[in-house]
Protein backbone atom coordinates (compact mmCIF):
# COMPACT_ATOMS: atom_id res chain seq x y z
CA UNK A 1 0.00 0.00 0.00
CA UNK A 2 1.16 2.96 -1.12
CA UNK A 3 1.52 6.56 1.69
CA UNK A 4 -0.73 9.10 0.45
CA UNK A 5 -0.06 12.54 1.63
CA UNK A 6 -2.29 14.13 4.20
CA UNK A 7 -3.17 17.12 2.20
CA UNK A 8 -4.67 14.45 -0.51
CA UNK A 9 -8.05 15.74 -1.37
CA UNK A 10 -11.30 13.75 -0.28
CA UNK A 11 -14.51 12.86 -2.95
CA UNK A 12 -17.05 13.62 -0.18
CA UNK A 13 -19.42 11.19 -2.66
CA UNK A 14 -17.45 8.42 -2.16
CA UNK A 15 -14.97 8.85 1.21
CA UNK A 16 -12.33 7.86 -1.15
CA UNK A 17 -8.63 9.14 -2.16
CA UNK A 18 -8.06 10.49 -6.39
CA UNK A 19 -6.25 7.15 -6.78
CA UNK A 20 -9.26 4.81 -5.90
CA UNK A 21 -11.52 6.59 -7.67
CA UNK A 22 -9.29 6.30 -10.67
CA UNK A 23 -9.32 2.19 -9.94
CA UNK A 24 -12.70 2.61 -10.21
CA UNK A 25 -13.73 1.70 -6.79
CA UNK A 26 -14.19 3.17 -3.18
CA UNK A 27 -10.88 3.01 -0.53
CA UNK A 28 -11.52 -0.68 0.89
CA UNK A 29 -8.97 -0.45 3.49
CA UNK A 30 -11.05 2.59 5.10
CA UNK A 31 -14.05 1.07 4.40
CA UNK A 32 -12.31 -2.01 5.95
CA UNK A 33 -11.48 -0.31 9.19
CA UNK A 34 -14.78 1.37 9.37
CA UNK A 35 -16.56 -1.46 9.47
CA UNK A 36 -14.36 -3.32 12.38
CA UNK A 37 -15.35 -0.08 13.92
CA UNK A 38 -19.02 -0.19 13.73
CA UNK A 39 -18.18 -4.34 15.54
CA UNK A 40 -16.87 -2.25 18.24
CA UNK A 41 -19.52 -0.07 19.02
CA UNK A 42 -20.50 -1.72 22.50
CA UNK A 43 -17.28 -0.92 23.49
CA UNK A 44 -17.51 2.63 22.20
CA UNK A 45 -20.66 2.97 24.27
CA UNK A 46 -19.53 1.32 27.54
CA UNK A 47 -16.44 3.70 27.52
CA UNK A 48 -18.39 6.35 26.22
CA UNK A 49 -20.84 5.96 29.48
CA UNK A 50 -17.97 5.38 31.87
CA UNK A 51 -16.70 8.53 31.20
CA UNK A 52 -19.51 10.49 30.83
CA UNK A 53 -20.37 9.39 34.78
CA UNK A 54 -16.94 10.18 36.33
CA UNK A 55 -17.28 13.52 34.76
CA UNK A 56 -20.67 14.00 35.62
CA UNK A 57 -21.43 16.12 32.36
CA UNK A 58 -25.59 15.32 32.83
CA UNK A 59 -27.80 15.02 35.85
CA UNK A 60 -29.30 11.55 35.54
CA UNK A 61 -32.48 12.63 36.47
CA UNK A 62 -32.76 15.20 33.70
CA UNK A 63 -31.02 12.53 31.31
CA UNK A 64 -31.86 8.93 31.89
CA UNK A 65 -29.29 6.25 31.97
CA UNK A 66 -31.49 5.13 28.90
CA UNK A 67 -31.56 8.03 26.82
CA UNK A 68 -27.74 8.11 27.30
CA UNK A 69 -27.09 4.43 26.04
CA UNK A 70 -29.36 5.39 22.74
CA UNK A 71 -27.82 8.37 22.05
CA UNK A 72 -23.72 7.29 22.33
CA UNK A 73 -25.13 4.24 19.89
CA UNK A 74 -26.49 6.05 17.34
CA UNK A 75 -23.79 8.76 17.66
CA UNK A 76 -21.54 6.09 16.55
CA UNK A 77 -23.22 4.66 14.11
CA UNK A 78 -24.14 7.94 12.54
CA UNK A 79 -20.81 8.70 12.33
CA UNK A 80 -19.88 5.63 10.95
CA UNK A 81 -22.47 6.54 8.18
CA UNK A 82 -21.17 9.90 7.50
CA UNK A 83 -17.90 8.89 7.10
CA UNK A 84 -18.86 5.58 4.96
CA UNK A 85 -21.36 7.69 2.74
CA UNK A 86 -19.42 11.15 2.84
CA UNK A 87 -22.43 12.55 3.18
CA UNK A 88 -21.28 15.32 5.79
CA UNK A 89 -24.37 17.82 5.80
CA UNK A 90 -27.72 15.29 6.74
CA UNK A 91 -29.18 16.15 9.97
CA UNK A 92 -30.06 12.57 10.61
CA UNK A 93 -29.71 11.50 14.76
CA UNK A 94 -27.99 14.80 15.25
CA UNK A 95 -30.80 17.40 15.11
CA UNK A 96 -32.65 15.18 17.76
CA UNK A 97 -30.16 14.74 19.94
CA UNK A 98 -29.67 18.44 19.69
CA UNK A 99 -33.51 19.06 20.50
CA UNK A 100 -33.65 16.60 23.31
CA UNK A 101 -30.56 18.01 25.43
CA UNK A 102 -32.43 21.59 25.02
CA UNK A 103 -35.47 20.42 26.40
CA UNK A 104 -33.19 18.13 29.12
CA UNK A 105 -31.99 21.73 30.09
CA UNK A 106 -28.28 20.21 29.68
CA UNK A 107 -26.11 23.53 29.32
CA UNK A 108 -24.51 23.62 25.38
CA UNK A 109 -21.46 24.33 27.07
CA UNK A 110 -21.63 20.38 29.13
CA UNK A 111 -23.56 18.80 25.72
CA UNK A 112 -19.98 20.55 23.52
CA UNK A 113 -18.17 18.53 26.57
CA UNK A 114 -19.88 15.24 25.79
CA UNK A 115 -19.72 15.21 22.12
CA UNK A 116 -16.37 15.91 22.91
CA UNK A 117 -15.91 13.15 24.59
CA UNK A 118 -17.62 11.20 21.59
CA UNK A 119 -15.39 12.18 19.09
CA UNK A 120 -12.48 11.75 21.69
CA UNK A 121 -13.13 8.14 22.09
CA UNK A 122 -13.98 7.63 18.67
CA UNK A 123 -10.86 8.62 17.60
CA UNK A 124 -9.05 6.40 20.26
CA UNK A 125 -10.71 3.20 19.07
CA UNK A 126 -9.59 4.04 15.13
CA UNK A 127 -6.50 4.61 16.01
CA UNK A 128 -5.98 1.14 17.63
CA UNK A 129 -7.87 -0.43 14.87
CA UNK A 130 -5.68 0.86 12.25
CA UNK A 131 -2.37 -0.19 14.79
CA UNK A 132 0.45 -0.41 13.28
CA UNK A 133 0.05 -1.16 9.71
CA UNK A 134 -2.95 0.84 8.76
CA UNK A 135 -2.19 3.97 10.22
CA UNK A 136 -1.81 5.36 6.63
CA UNK A 137 -5.51 4.72 6.07
CA UNK A 138 -6.69 7.01 8.70
CA UNK A 139 -4.00 9.89 7.28
CA UNK A 140 -5.45 9.13 3.94
CA UNK A 141 -9.03 10.42 5.59
CA UNK A 142 -8.35 12.43 8.31
CA UNK A 143 -9.71 15.58 6.00
CA UNK A 144 -12.81 13.82 5.72
CA UNK A 145 -12.72 12.79 9.59
CA UNK A 146 -12.38 16.79 10.20
CA UNK A 147 -15.52 17.48 7.85
CA UNK A 148 -17.70 14.82 9.62
CA UNK A 149 -16.82 15.84 12.90
CA UNK A 150 -17.48 19.68 12.34
CA UNK A 151 -20.45 18.88 10.06
CA UNK A 152 -22.02 16.97 13.20
CA UNK A 153 -20.99 19.54 16.04
CA UNK A 154 -23.08 22.62 13.39
CA UNK A 155 -25.67 20.30 13.36
CA UNK A 156 -26.04 19.25 16.92
CA UNK A 157 -25.51 23.18 17.92
CA UNK A 158 -27.76 24.63 15.76
CA UNK A 159 -30.77 22.01 16.59
CA UNK A 160 -30.10 22.92 20.65
CA UNK A 161 -30.05 26.71 20.03
CA UNK A 162 -33.26 26.98 17.90
CA UNK A 163 -35.10 24.38 20.21
CA UNK A 164 -33.90 27.20 23.21
CA UNK A 165 -35.20 29.90 21.49
CA UNK A 166 -38.86 27.63 20.98
CA UNK A 167 -38.59 27.21 24.47
CA UNK A 168 -37.99 31.03 25.96
CA UNK A 169 -40.59 31.94 23.59
CA UNK A 170 -43.22 29.80 24.23
CA UNK A 171 -42.28 30.47 28.54
CA UNK A 172 -42.65 33.94 27.77
CA UNK A 173 -46.11 33.64 26.13
CA UNK A 174 -46.91 31.62 29.07
CA UNK A 175 -45.74 33.83 31.69
CA UNK A 176 -47.28 36.90 30.44
CA UNK A 177 -50.75 34.92 29.89
CA UNK A 178 -50.43 35.05 33.60
CA UNK A 179 -49.23 38.45 34.51
CA UNK A 180 -52.36 39.41 32.70
CA UNK A 181 -54.22 37.83 34.70
CA UNK A 182 -52.37 39.25 38.02
CA UNK A 183 -53.17 42.70 36.61
CA UNK A 184 -56.11 42.85 35.00
CA UNK A 185 -58.82 40.31 37.76
CA UNK A 186 -61.41 42.47 38.81
CA UNK A 187 -60.53 40.73 41.64
CA UNK A 188 -57.73 38.55 43.24
CA UNK A 189 -59.19 35.44 44.74
CA UNK A 190 -56.91 32.77 46.53
CA UNK A 191 -57.51 30.07 43.79
CA UNK A 192 -56.34 32.60 41.07
CA UNK A 193 -53.32 34.18 43.06
CA UNK A 194 -52.04 30.61 43.56
CA UNK A 195 -52.83 29.48 39.95
CA UNK A 196 -50.51 32.46 38.73
CA UNK A 197 -47.97 32.19 41.36
CA UNK A 198 -47.39 28.13 40.32
CA UNK A 199 -47.52 29.42 36.33
CA UNK A 200 -44.53 32.07 36.69
CA UNK A 201 -42.91 30.05 39.67
CA UNK A 202 -42.81 31.59 42.69
CA UNK A 203 -44.86 31.83 46.12
CA UNK A 204 -47.73 34.01 46.43
CA UNK A 205 -46.88 34.91 50.12
CA UNK A 206 -42.64 35.90 48.81
CA UNK A 207 -41.34 39.19 48.72
CA UNK A 208 -40.70 41.01 45.89
CA UNK A 209 -38.33 44.25 44.58
CA UNK A 210 -39.83 46.28 41.36
CA UNK A 211 -38.39 48.56 39.16
CA UNK A 212 -40.76 50.66 37.10
CA UNK A 213 -39.26 52.30 33.63
CA UNK A 214 -41.87 54.97 32.10
CA UNK A 215 -42.10 53.69 28.58
CA UNK A 216 -40.20 56.60 26.99
CA UNK A 217 -37.14 55.36 28.51
CA UNK A 218 -36.38 52.89 25.91
CA UNK A 219 -33.18 53.88 24.25
CA UNK A 220 -31.89 53.58 27.79
CA UNK A 221 -33.79 50.51 28.69
CA UNK A 222 -32.08 49.02 25.78
CA UNK A 223 -28.67 48.57 27.28
CA UNK A 224 -29.29 48.17 30.52
CA UNK A 225 -32.33 46.62 31.08
CA UNK A 226 -33.06 44.28 27.89
CA UNK A 227 -30.43 41.55 29.29
CA UNK A 228 -32.61 41.24 32.49
CA UNK A 229 -35.51 40.38 30.66
CA UNK A 230 -33.80 36.96 29.56
CA UNK A 231 -33.37 35.98 33.35
CA UNK A 232 -35.25 33.33 34.45
CA UNK A 233 -36.79 34.75 37.72
CA UNK A 234 -37.04 38.76 36.52
CA UNK A 235 -41.05 39.24 35.33
CA UNK A 236 -41.48 42.00 33.41
CA UNK A 237 -44.78 43.56 32.43
CA UNK A 238 -45.70 46.35 30.64
CA UNK A 239 -48.66 48.21 32.49
CA UNK A 240 -50.29 51.67 31.69
CA UNK A 241 -47.20 52.59 29.48
CA UNK A 242 -44.95 51.79 31.69
CA UNK A 243 -42.51 48.69 31.98
CA UNK A 244 -42.16 46.93 35.24
CA UNK A 245 -39.83 44.03 36.31
CA UNK A 246 -39.95 42.25 39.50
CA UNK A 247 -38.45 39.58 40.84
CA UNK A 248 -38.23 37.50 44.31
CA UNK A 249 -36.12 39.35 46.49
CA UNK A 250 -34.95 38.33 50.37
CA UNK A 251 -31.52 39.18 50.69
CA UNK A 252 -30.77 42.45 52.89
CA UNK A 253 -28.74 44.30 49.73
CA UNK A 254 -29.90 44.25 46.14
CA UNK A 255 -27.65 44.81 43.04
CA UNK A 256 -30.83 46.49 41.06
CA UNK A 257 -30.14 50.05 43.00
CA UNK A 258 -26.48 50.02 41.09
CA UNK A 259 -27.06 47.97 37.98
CA UNK A 260 -29.89 50.31 37.30
CA UNK A 261 -28.96 53.40 38.88
CA UNK A 262 -28.64 55.92 35.73
CA UNK A 263 -32.02 54.46 33.99
CA UNK A 264 -34.59 56.66 34.82
CA UNK A 265 -37.04 54.77 36.98
CA UNK A 266 -38.64 54.01 40.32
CA UNK A 267 -37.52 51.38 42.73
CA UNK A 268 -38.99 50.14 45.92
CA UNK A 269 -37.40 47.62 47.54
CA UNK A 270 -39.91 45.50 49.11
CA UNK A 271 -43.72 44.30 48.01
CA UNK A 272 -44.84 41.96 50.46
CA UNK A 273 -46.79 39.26 48.52
CA UNK A 274 -47.73 38.43 44.70
CA UNK A 275 -51.36 40.24 45.62
CA UNK A 276 -49.36 43.72 46.44
CA UNK A 277 -47.55 43.83 43.26
CA UNK A 278 -50.19 45.20 40.99
CA UNK A 279 -51.39 48.15 43.20
CA UNK A 280 -47.74 48.96 44.07
CA UNK A 281 -47.71 49.48 40.21
CA UNK A 282 -50.78 51.43 40.02
CA UNK A 283 -49.55 53.77 43.36
CA UNK A 284 -46.19 54.32 41.67
CA UNK A 285 -47.60 55.54 38.61
CA UNK A 286 -50.09 57.59 40.55
CA UNK A 287 -47.17 58.91 42.41
CA UNK A 288 -45.71 59.68 39.70
CA UNK A 289 -47.80 61.92 38.03
CA UNK A 290 -47.02 64.70 40.45
CA UNK A 291 -43.34 64.35 40.34
CA UNK A 292 -40.98 66.07 38.13
CA UNK A 293 -39.46 63.71 34.90
CA UNK A 294 -37.01 60.85 35.75
CA UNK A 295 -33.34 61.49 35.15
CA UNK A 296 -32.17 58.74 37.02
CA UNK A 297 -33.04 55.16 39.36
CA UNK A 298 -35.60 57.19 41.78
CA UNK A 299 -36.24 55.43 45.44
CA UNK A 300 -40.23 55.72 46.36
CA UNK A 301 -39.45 57.37 49.55
CA UNK A 302 -37.91 60.07 47.18
CA UNK A 303 -41.17 60.35 45.16
CA UNK A 304 -43.83 60.84 48.68
CA UNK A 305 -42.82 64.56 49.09
CA UNK A 306 -44.48 65.02 45.64
CA UNK A 307 -48.01 63.33 46.42
CA UNK A 308 -47.98 64.16 49.95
Amino acid sequence: MTDTPATTPIDASTGASPDAKTAGSPDTAWLTLLDEMQLRAPEFVDRFLAELREQALYDPESVPPGDLERAAEETVLMFIDRLRTGQITRADSAEPLGRRRARQGVPLERLMQAIRLDLRIMWQILLDIAHPDRTDVLVRHVEQLIAVVDAYVADVQQAFLREVAILQRDSRLVTEQHLSKLFNAQRLTPTLLDAVAAGIGVGPKERFEMLMLPGDSSEVRGSKVDPWLAKPNVFAYMYRGWLMLFRPHDAPLSTWPKEFAPVPSIYVDAVDGLDRVPGAARALIDLHASAPPLHALTYVEDLWVFGA
